[in-house]
């Protein structure tokens, strides 16, 4: 009884494996080419239109991702964004050395206040001529940030085009190959109802000729679903590809917008903060303010870093996005690995079987021989004709 439901469950499980592949078949488009085992030219380029138009896609688009920024960011203009406050430290020692040789030297064309006051117009334009440059390298820093956001947003749209444009040749190779697998299942039917006619033995060459071609076509259909498989990992490559991008043009975009007039207010801050010293010596020589207007110095710098600290927190690139990448990276390497593994143990195995068919080969050679020996030798006697009917059925 268990027999008899194990046998009725398997041929339950073949008719629903064979409905579901005559359902492909009966679904094909109008027109679809389906493959002739007959036609050599048919099984070895089945699914080849497809490869070939996935593959001029990204051959073709491979060259657009390749360009250069016609800016760059050097070092000096990254380090002007943090070293304003050393800028204007060496405009205060340059004015300070210029104010002493004018005072000396002009004590009869101008008074002590007259030299003071062209002295602080002098500082004064100074630090406008400081702050311009350093304006004009945020404005710098940005515009090689506009031009990497656009160039991101390009990348987006070249990805998004290569995506669209291989969809339909992915979906018509993957119709191909369950085509294919139902063509295939049909001939494997096919050779087993040749293999159980009562003509099976007049025609084994032909049998043979069958799963000869149906083995290549096999090989094929196992291409094709590689193939399908590699392009199909290519499309996620390219959907995490664009998110990442997205992030970064985010981040890009809150840079200019946001980052940059911050960077202009911290300059102007540091300006004041540096009058703000200036002043605060100047009333050292009159009262005793001087370490309040060091302490409100020195809550301004802190209120600034601060400030500072927090965009530096809040901004750049994420770890998240570091460890998607190297997630990604040992994931392709365990892959790469495996796919060694596989193959190795796939040669190892053909080279066993074809070892055994090779060595079967030469004992059948060797006991024909043997047989051929003997009715050689019982030529003319009616063990020579047993001999012969036995030798028939031994190579049959």
């Amino acid at each position: 009884m268990k027999d008899f439901i194990n046998v009725n469950v398997e041929s339950a499980k073949e008719l629903s494996v064979r409905d579901a592949h005559l359902a492909v078949l009966d679904n094909l488009p109008t027109g679809f080419e389906r493959v002739d085992f007959d036609d050599p030219q048919s099984i070895l380029y089945y699914g080849h239109d497809d490869k070939q138009a996935i593959s001029d896609i990204l051959v073709n688009t491979a060259g657009l991702s390749i360009k250069q920024g016609k800016q760059s960011l050097s070092d000096s203009m990254i380090e002007r964004l943090y070293s304003f406050e050393d800028e204007l430290e060496e405009s205060d020692r340059k004015s300070s050395k210029k104010e002493l040789a004018i005072v000396a030297r002009g004590k009869s064309l101008l008074t002590k206040l007259g030299v003071k006051k062209f002295e602080r117009e002098k500082e004064q334009n100074s630090y406008g001529a400081r702050y311009q440059a350093y304006c004009d390298n945020i404005e710098n820093v940005c515009s090689y940030i506009e031009e990497q956001m656009q160039e991101s947003l390009n990348d987006i749209n070249l990805r998004q085009q290569i995506a669209y444009s291989m969809k339909p040749y992915l979906e018509h190779l993957q119709m191909t190959i369950q085509a294919g697998e139902a063509d295939y299942f049909l001939y494997l039917e096919e050779i087993e109802q040749m293999k159980k006619s009562p003509d099976a033995e007049e025609l084994a060459d032909e049998i043979r000729k069958k799963e000869l071609i149906a083995h290549v076509f096999n090989d094929k259909l196992d291409k094709l679903r590689k193939v399908f498989t590699a392009y199909k990992q290519q499309l996620l490559v390219y959907a995490e590809q664009q998110h990442n991008e997205m992030i970064l043009v985010g981040q890009q975009q809150s840079y200019i917008e946001d980052q940059k007039p911050v960077l202009m207010n911290q300059g102007s801050c540091m300006i004041f903060n540096r009058q703000q010293t200036k002043r605060a010596s100047d009333l050292e020589k009159l009262n005793d303010a001087t370490n309040r207007a060091y302490q409100e110095n020195a809550t301004a710098i802190i209120q600034n870093t601060e400030a500072i600290s927090e965009l530096a927190v809040n901004g750049g690139l994420t770890t998240e996005s570091i460890q998607t990448l190297q997630s990604a990276i040992e994931h392709g390497i365990q892959v790469i690995k495996d796919t060694q593994q596989r193959l190795t143990e796939r040669i190892a195995s053909d080279e066993a079987v074809l070892l055994e068919v090779n060595n079967a080969s030469d004992e059948y050679e060797e006991e024909l021989s043997g047989i051929n020996e003997v009715l050689d030798g019982l030529k003319g006697t009616h063990g020579y004709r047993r001999g012969k009917v036995y030798a028939k059925r031994f190579k049959s």
